[in-house]
């Protein structure tokens, strides 16, 4: 049973090579003649690209390019939104430097200096780069700190090793006796 159905599959194959097609002598009945030389004749040469679907961005673009009215809203609405997040992003950015900047000083030279004294320090000097004739003083502190030159944000900040410094004294007695005297 086996055998017979390998012959049959043998002897299909070699039927279907022995039939060749040729596609200039294929006639369509119920076609008229003149309609297939015309199809054929137009089909010469022409290739077309047919697009399947679409990327997101292509078809975003297609609606751009065309003025689509109901893209303005959605546009105008992310343009808000990327502006919003731009300046969250910016405000991050320079309250983390402002931390490393503040635990660097702490570490390399035991300046305690608080980050959020440093912070709108940062904010300023960052405005004021962007003026066409900044202060040079806080334009340096933004670079020392973008470039976590910790000696010359200390020197930008006129700050000097705390650690030398004496602590205050701050007793009952001292206040009395200042009172005293003046």
């Amino acid at each position: 049973m086996i055998a017979r159905g390998k012959q049959k599959r043998d002897q299909m194959s070699r039927r279907a090579m022995n039939v060749k097609l040729d596609v200039d002598n294929l006639r369509v009945h119920d076609v008229p003649e003149e309609w297939v030389k015309q199809i054929r004749e137009d089909a010469k040469g022409v290739s077309r690209r047919i697009d399947v679907t679409l990327g997101a961005a292509q078809i975003w673009l297609k609606e751009k390019r065309s003025g689509a009215p109901w893209r303005e809203v959605a546009e105008r609405k992310q343009q808000v939104a990327d502006e919003k997040a731009r300046d969250d992003y910016r405000l991050k950015r320079l309250n983390l430097l402002a931390k490393q900047i503040s635990e660097g000083l702490k570490s390399q030279f035991s300046i305690s200096f608080d980050p959020m004294e440093l912070f709108p320090l940062l904010i300023e000097a960052e405005k004021e780069s962007e003026k066409p004739s900044p202060d040079r003083k806080k334009v340096d502190l933004l670079t020392a700190c973008l470039k976590f030159n910790l000696l010359k944000v200390r020197e930008c900040l006129d700050e000097k090793d705390r650690s030398k410094v004496p602590e205050p004294s701050l007793n009952i007695t001292h206040r009395a006796n200042l009172r005293n005297g003046a």
